[in-house]
């Protein structure tokens, strides 16, 4: 059987609808909170322990939003990335959010209208 590539990454947004947007060290790029799926993983699960490893915060993933492929870009296979529904942070949450220095160095809220601007184009269904 074919084996993939997978990854997933959750959509958290503030009061206002703006969605959060964090920075890898290791990239030079903003996307959304997320990560390679882990050895007998769910999506789901990955998505929940990354927004505890990298936020500081105890959130599960809600519903699965999408599924997309994502092609090759070496020394990456494709592979299949899933998109979860994180919800709406409070204020507190939003106040208690700790970034894992190993892993970013920082993070935004963007409006929706503008994320085009921010994510990467393959992100967006657009091409590189």
């Amino acid at each position: 059987m074919t084996r993939v590539r997978a990854a997933a990454g959750v959509l958290l947004r503030d009061q206002t609808g703006r969605v959060l947007l964090v920075h890898p060290v290791y990239k030079d790029v903003w996307e959304v909170p997320g990560a390679t799926v882990e050895p007998d993983e769910s999506p789901a699960d990955a998505c929940t322990r990354e927004i505890r490893e990298e936020l500081g915060l105890s959130i599960p993933a809600g519903a699965l939003l999408c599924v997309d492929w994502v092609p090759a870009s070496p020394p990456w296979d494709g592979g299949l990335m899933f998109v979860f529904d994180g919800g709406v942070l409070t204020a507190d949450q939003i106040a208690a959010m700790r970034l894992c220095p190993d892993e970013l160095d920082g993070f935004q809220f963007v409006e929706p209208g503008r994320l085009d601007e921010v994510l990467i184009p393959d992100w967006l269904g657009g091409s590189p």
